[in-house]
């Protein structure tokens, strides 16, 4: 077994939702793998037959699919204390919609969804930390659905530099120009703050 535990930002977030006893520890290190990830590499794609859950601990992944035109639409970004994968797939056992790929040196733990239902049902304190945790994603994409619907160009950018502006330093600026679901040169402008 992998002791995840050890590492200070799992065990902040798991510790912040709920509060295991060294046996639930050791029976949720057992459901888990460290794995590491390269720059460029897929976490997750089309073609993943069996979707993994992934908690990031150092690094970013970009979520995205291919629209109608065959554009790549970035979705989302994972970073240290996140998680990610394909939610529908993950939990369905369908084929992913969206790709996941890191896009800066990245470290995780992950866990197979047959390994996270055992662990589900062989404690409560697990299956209420996945309950929460899913009201928290849930409350967040909802948060971006209407911050998508609901505000202009301006506001979009402006709401990502304070809430997630450090990944213009990691990240290409062409792929936050797809995340806030605009063009590169309208990104540009707001930059130089000539929009």
């Amino acid at each position: 077994p992998v002791d995840c535990m050890s590492h200070d930002i799992l065990r902040s977030v798991i510790f912040s939702i709920v509060n295991p006893t060294p046996d639930q520890e050791r029976a949720f290190n057992s459901a888990i793998e460290k794995i590491a990830f390269c720059k460029g590499d897929l976490l997750l794609s089309p073609l993943t037959k069996r979707p993994r859950l992934f908690f990031i601990t150092s690094g970013i992944a970009r979520h995205w699919l291919t629209d109608y035109k065959g554009n790549n639409i970035t979705t989302w970004f994972s970073e240290a204390g996140d998680l990610a994968t394909d939610f529908e797939a993950f939990t369905t056992g369908s084929m992913p919609q969206f790709t996941i790929q890191a896009v800066t040196e990245l470290e995780a733990y992950s866990i197979e969804h047959q390994q996270l239902q055992k662990l589900y049902d062989s404690d409560s304190i697990w299956d209420r930390m996945g309950r929460l945790v899913n009201q928290q994603y849930l409350i967040q994409l909802i948060q971006r659905n209407n911050t998508m619907h609901k505000k202009d160009v301006r506001q979009r950018y402006e709401e990502f530099v304070k809430t997630q502006g450090h990944l213009f330093l990691q990240v290409p600026a062409k792929h936050i120009a797809s995340y806030l679901g605009m063009s590169l040169e309208t990104l540009s402008r707001l930059r130089s703050d000539s929009y």
